[in-house]
C-alpha cells in the first residue's frame, strides 16, 4: 500500500466508531438510571413488605405464646379442679400466669357464673357475660369492644374451658388490649419508615404509630378515614386497598398511587396467621428511599461519567496510534508466535498473489511434519521441541526464497510454496540436514525426519485452502517407514483416500453384524501326510454377498487402530471354533492368529489373552500367535518381557515372515518363539538357488535344535514339498493342499461334521 493512502481511510472510522460509542454510552447511562430508580422502588418496596411479613410473623408468635399460657392456666385449674377449689387457690393460679404475660386481665368463669379476677375479688357475672361465651367448647380468640357490657375499647379476648375430664367447669378468660401492640422492636423498621397502623378486616384501627405529628391529637375511626382526609387519596384507590384488606384469602399486599396534590404514596399489608383478622398496615411515601436513590444515582452518573470520559481518552490514543494498532493486528493476523515466522492466514494470502503475479512459473505445495514429533516433545521437553520448531523456519528462510515461503501451520505441521525447479529435491535434502545440525546443536540426538505430501499446482487454480489439504492427502499415506518420506498428490491417491474413508465409515457397522468372517488355511504334516493345523485369516463379506480382501483393509485398519478389535475378534472366533470341536468331541486341531503390533502395546494385552483363554477352557497349545518380525526391530527388551508373559499364559508363538525382512539368528535365541514361519518368498528362491536351499537346510536344522518347530507358507507343487521334505522340513502350508477356506468348510472337511 502506498505511503499515506489509507491514513484518512483509518483516521475516520476511528473517529466515527468514537462518536458512536459515545452517545452509545450516553444512552447507556440515562437507561442506567432510569433502571436503578425503579429497580430500587421495587427492592425496598419488597423489603418493607418482608418486614411487615416478619412483623405479622412475630405478632403471630406472640399470640400463640399468650394462647398457650391461657391453656396452661385452664389446664392447672382443670386439674386442681378434681377436688374442691378454695378460692385463694384460683387466686394464686391466676396470678401466678398473669405475671407470664402483659395480660389486662386474666378470669376465671365458673358454670355457676361466678367470676374470679386476678386482683383477689370476685363477684356474680350473670349481669355481665354475655350468653355466647356458654356455648364456646373449645379454644377461642376474638377481637371485640362489646364482649363486657361497659367495654367500649378494643381487646384480644383468649377464651379457654376448664375442663375436669369430660365435664366442663367452667372459662379462662384473658384479656390483652390492642394498644400498644406497634410500640415493640420488631416494628422498629416499619416506624422509621412511615405512617405504622393496627387494624381489623374492616380497617378500624386498633393501634396507630404516625410519623406526622401534626395527626397525633386527630381521630380517625378507620384506616379509609384517615387516608380520605389527610392523605387526600381518591376514592378509587381507598375502594381498591379496601377490597385487598377485606380479602381473607390474602395475606399481603401493596398498592401505589398518587394523592390530588401528585404525591407518590405506597400502602403494604401483612395479615398474622393465627388471627387473620388483624391487618398490619405500613403508609409511606417515596421519601423513603429518595436519600439512598439519590446517593446511588450520584454513584451511577459518576461511573457513567468515567466510561465516557475512558471512551473519549480511548479515542484519542487510538486516533495517535494508529500505525502502532496498525502494526499489531497485522502481527496478530499474520505471525507465528513460536517460531517468529508467518503463519498460514499470511501463506494463503502470499499463494495467491505469487499464481496471480506469477501465472507462468510451476509452484508446488507442499504439505510436511516433523516425524515422532510427539517423542521429541515429550524427550527432551517442549522448550527444545519448540526451538527445534523455530529451526526449521530459519533454515528454510535460508534455502527457500524468492518466491517461495514456508510457514508454520500448528503443532508440527508446516507448509511450503516452492517453486518447482530441477533442484528442488536437492534443496530439501539439504534443508533437512541443516535442520538436523541445528537441531544436534541445541541437544536433540533424535535423528529428524520430515514427513511430506506434495502437490503440483495447476493452471487457474485459486482454492489455496483445497491445494493445501491434496497435499496433506498425500503426507497421511506415509507411516514412517519409508526411506523417502514424500508422497505426491494424483486422483488415484484421492480415490484410495475416498475409499479408505468408505471402510473406516462402515467398519464399526461391520464388526457388530459380523460381516468379518474366519477363514482358515490347513497346515499339514508332510512326513506322515495328514493335517497339523491351521492358520485364522479374516475376510470381509458384505451383506450384498460382496468381499473386501484384506489387503483392501488391513493397512487402514493399522492406521485408525481398528486392528486391535479386529485380531482380537478374530482370535475369539478361533476359540469359539476349539471350544466347539471339543464339547461335541471331534478332532480339534491347533489354530495360529495373527496380532498386530499395537495390540502388543496395550497394557492390558496379557490380561485380555488370559480372560479369553479362561473363558473358553481352551487347552494348552491349541491357540498360536503369529507376530510379525518387524514387531522387534524396536523396543527388543520389550517385546521379550511380553513374550514372556504370554508364554506364561500356555499360548504358542510364532515368527511370521522369518526371512522377508532383516530378520536376525540372534532373534532365534533371545525371543521364546514355538514356531518359525519361513516366508514364502525367502522359500521359493530356495528351489532355484542352491546357496539359498543350503541356507533354509541351516535354518530348519538350528531351529530344531532350539526346539522350534517349522513351517514354509506358500508351498503350491509337489515339487516344492519333496523338496522340503528332503531338507527335513516337516510342516508346510499352502494351495497345493488348501487355500483359505470358510471355518464351517474346514471342519466339515477335516474335522467332521458341525454339531
Amino acid at each position: 500500500m502506498p505511503k499515506g493512502k489509507g491514513k484518512n481511510n483509518f483516521i475516520k472510522p476511528i473517529v466515527m466508531i468514537g462518536a458512536m460509542a459515545f452517545i452509545v454510552c450516553l444512552m447507556v447511562c440515562v437507561f442506567h438510571i432510569y433502571d436503578i430508580r425503579k429497580s430500587l422502588e421495587k427492592e425496598i418496596n419488597e423489603q418493607l413488605v418482608v418486614q411487615l411479613d416478619i412483623a405479622g410473623e412475630i405478632l403471630t408468635d406472640d399470640i400463640a405464646d399468650t394462647e398457650s399460657v391461657v391453656d396452661a392456666v385452664a389446664a392447672e385449674l382443670g386439674e386442681s379442679g378434681r377436688g374442691a377449689l378454695t378460692e385463694s387457690q384460683i387466686y394464686r393460679i391466676l396470678n401466678k400466669y398473669k405475671s407470664i404475660d402483659d395480660f389486662q386481665a386474666i378470669t376465671y368463669i365458673k358454670e355457676d357464673h361466678t367470676i374470679y379476677f386476678d386482683n383477689e375479688w370476685y363477684r356474680d357475672a350473670s349481669d355481665m357475660v354475655r350468653e355466647p361465651l356458654y356455648e364456646i367448647k373449645e379454644n377461642q380468640i376474638y377481637l371485640t369492644n362489646e364482649f363486657w357490657k361497659d367495654s367500649h375499647d378494643y381487646l384480644l379476648l383468649f377464651l379457654v374451658p376448664v375442663m375436669n375430664g369430660e365435664e366442663r367447669n367452667g372459662f379462662v378468660v384473658a384479656l390483652k388490649e390492642c394498644g400498644g401492640i406497634l410500640d415493640g422492636d420488631a416494628f422498629s423498621y416499619l416506624r422509621k419508615s412511615g405512617d405504622l397502623i393496627l387494624t381489623d378486616e374492616k380497617g378500624v384501627i386498633l393501634d396507630c404509630n404516625l410519623t406526622n405529628l401534626q395527626t397525633q391529637d386527630e381521630k380517625y375511626d378507620t384506616i379509609y378515614d384517615y387516608m380520605g382526609k389527610f392523605w387526600k387519596i381518591d376514592k378509587e384507590k381507598i375502594s381498591e386497598l379496601s377490597e385487598m384488606i377485606s380479602d381473607d384469602g390474602l395475606s399481603s399486599g401493596t398498592v401505589q398511587c398518587k394523592n390530588k396534590d401528585g404525591v407518590r404514596y405506597f400502602y403494604s399489608f401483612s395479615s398474622p396467621e393465627v388471627f387473620p383478622g388483624l391487618r398490619i398496615l405500613s403508609l409511606y411515601t417515596e421519601n423513603v428511599y429518595t436519600g439512598v436513590e439519590n446517593t446511588i444515582i450520584i454513584g451511577s452518573v459518576a461511573s457513567c461519567g468515567i466510561m465516557m470520559l475512558s471512551v473519549i481518552i480511548f479515542t484519542v490514543i487510538v486516533f495517535k496510534h494508529n500505525s502502532s494498532a496498525s502494526q499489531l493486528i497485522t502481527q496478530l493476523a499474520f505471525e507465528d508466535n513460536i517460531t517468529g515466522g508467518k503463519n498460514l492466514n499470511f501463506f494463503k494470502e502470499f499463494t495467491a498473489d505469487m499464481l496471480e503475479r506469477y501465472p507462468g512459473i510451476p509452484f508446488m505445495i507442499h504439505r510436511f511434519d516433523i516425524s515422532n514429533f510427539r517423542y521429541i516433545n515429550e524427550a527432551y521437553g517442549h522448550i527444545r521441541a519448540d526451538q527445534l520448531l523455530k529451526i526449521v523456519i530459519e533454515e528454510a528462510r535460508e534455502v527457500f526464497y524468492s518466491k517461495e515461503l514456508c510457514v508454520r501451520m500448528d503443532a508440527d505441521q508446516f507448509a511450503l510454496l516452492a517453486r518447482n525447479t530441477q533442484d528442488l529435491e536437492e534443496r530439501f535434502f539439504t534443508f533437512t540436514d541443516k535442520v538436523n545440525t541445528r537441531a544436534l546443536d541445541i541437544g536433540i540426538r533424535y535423528p529428524i525426519k520430515l514427513k511430506r505430501g506434495v502437490y503440483q499446482i495447476k493452471n487457474n487454480e485459486h482454492d489455496i485452502s483445497l491445494m493445501i489439504d491434496k497435499a496433506n492427502m498425500a503426507r497421511k499415506t506415509l507411516i514412517g517407514e519409508e526411506k523417502e518420506c514424500v508422497a505426491a498428490y494424483s486422483d488415484l491417491l484421492a480415490n484410495d483416500m475416498r475409499k479408505a474413508d468408505r471402510i473406516e465409515s462402515e467398519m464399526e457397522t461391520a464388526l457388530f453384524n459380523r460381516e468379518f468372517k474366519m477363514y482358515i488355511q490347513p497346515k499339514w504334516d508332510i512326513m506322515e501326510d495328514k493335517l497339523y493345523g491351521g492358520e485364522a485369516l479374516v475376510r470381509w463379506m458384505k451383506e450384498d454377498g460382496n468381499m473386501i480382501y484384506p489387503s483392501d483393509f488391513v493397512p487402514v485398519f493399522e492406521k485408525n487402530g481398528f486392528i486391535e478389535q479386529l485380531d482380537l475378534y478374530m482370535l475369539e472366533s478361533a476359540c469359539k471354533m476349539i471350544r466347539e470341536q471339543i464339547d461335541k468331541g471331534g478332532p480339534a486341531y491347533p489354530i495360529s492368529v495373527n496380532q498386530s503390533r499395537m495390540l502388543l502395546n496395550d497394557p492390558l494385552y496379557i490380561n485380555r489373552i488370559t480372560e479369553m483363554l479362561s473363558r473358553y477352557q481352551i487347552p494348552k497349545g491349541y491357540i498360536e500367535l503369529e507376530i510379525t518380525e518387524t514387531v522387534f526391530f524396536t523396543e527388543r527388551e520389550k517385546m521379550i518381557s511380553i513374550l514372556n508373559e504370554l508364554k506364561e499364559v500356555e499360548v504358542q508363538l510364532s515368527m511370521d515372515d522369518f526371512g522377508s525382512g532383516y530378520s536376525s539368528l540372534n532373534m532365534l535365541k533371545d525371543f521364546p518363539f514355538d514356531v518359525l514361519k519361513i516366508d514364502k518368498e525367502f522359500f521359493s528362491e530356495s528351489i532355484t538357488s542352491e546357496s539359498s536351499k543350503w541356507i533354509l537346510r541351516m535354518i530348519i536344522e538350528m531351529a530344531e535344535g532350539l526346539g522350534i518347530r517349522v513351517i514354509c507358507e506358500g508351498v503350491e507343487t509337489k515339487e516344492q514339498v519333496e523338496m522340503l521334505r528332503k531338507l527335513g522340513c516337516r510342516y508346510v502350508q499352502g494351495y497345493y493342499y488348501s487355500k483359505p477356506i470358510p471355518a464351517e468348510n474346514y471342519v466339515e472337511s477335516f474335522c467332521g461334521e458341525i454339531a
